[in-house]
């Protein structure tokens, strides 16, 4: 982030089955960036995405949160995906340090390492699992 423009990283899967379903996110996110800017930004400020592939290993995922929170000087992580089950919880993703938002989903291990930090757009699994007992999914025609 810098006086011109606020980066949101991604260290993301940007290939395979996964890939395209986070590629759908990021061009979604893409447009609302869009509109945005040519609105004049936020505070005057471009909004920016800066996606890293973390070629499905979790420890490259950490790597690349910390480029993109150092390096980079990022606002936040948008819509990270990685095996969080399987992440320790990296110093970037401390409370003092930029939160992840957006992420789609994450098992309830994982939402319990990284709380306080990283705030999600799908409930735990968990939640979705008792909501199905109180109103099952209708069937398909």
């Amino acid at each position: 982030m810098n006086d011109r423009e606020i980066l949101l990283g991604c260290s993301a899967a940007l290939s395979g089955s996964l890939g395209s379903q986070i590629k759908v996110a990021h061009n979604g996110a893409g447009l609302a960036f869009d509109a945005v800017n040519e609105q004049g930004g936020v505070g005057g400020r471009r909004v920016k995405l800066m996606a890293l592939y973390y070629e499905l290993k979790p420890e490259k995922a950490v790597k690349n949160l910390e480029k993109l929170l150092n390096d980079h000087r990022a606002l936040a992580s948008l819509a990270a995906s990685a095996r969080a089950r399987r992440l320790p919880r990296p110093n970037c993703w401390s409370k003092a340090a930029p939160p992840s938002v957006g992420g789609y989903g994450a098992g309830d291990g994982a939402r319990e390492r990284v709380a306080g930090a990283a705030y999600f757009v799908r409930t735990s699994y968990a939640r979705e699992a008792q909501a199905r007992r109180v109103a099952p999914m209708p069937p398909f025609p």
